[in-house]
């Protein structure tokens, strides 16, 4: 969550399509995330189970917005490049789904 806050803060074009979509979800992201620590440093035994699954879930917003930010960068001009980035980003949401189905 912290990394890719960062690295829209810090990154030297900030050309985004949609840059009230890649803010939400920034915001979404590093809210889930507190809100999972917060839930285990309250009592890890009780809430464990939930805060992994915020933690699960909360990758495949992680996943959107890395492409977004992909997207911005990349450009899309060449299409080898196209299909690398969005066979990426498919990639990393079946991870997620698959942790947050395997963790049920």
């Amino acid at each position: 969550a912290i990394v890719t806050t960062l690295s829209l803060i810090f990154s030297p074009e900030r050309q985004f399509g949609s840059p009230l979509l890649l803010k939400t979800l920034v915001f979404v992201n590093v809210g889930n995330t507190f809100v999972a620590a917060l839930l285990v440093f309250v009592n890890v035994d009780k809430f464990e189970t939930m805060a992994h699954e915020i933690e699960y879930a909360n990758e495949l917003t992680m996943a959107v917005s890395e492409f977004l930010l992909a997207a911005a960068v990349a450009g899309f001009t060449p299409r080898s490049n196209e299909r690398l980035l969005i066979g990426a980003v498919i990639f990393a949401m079946l991870i997620a789904t698959a942790q947050l189905a395997l963790y049920n």
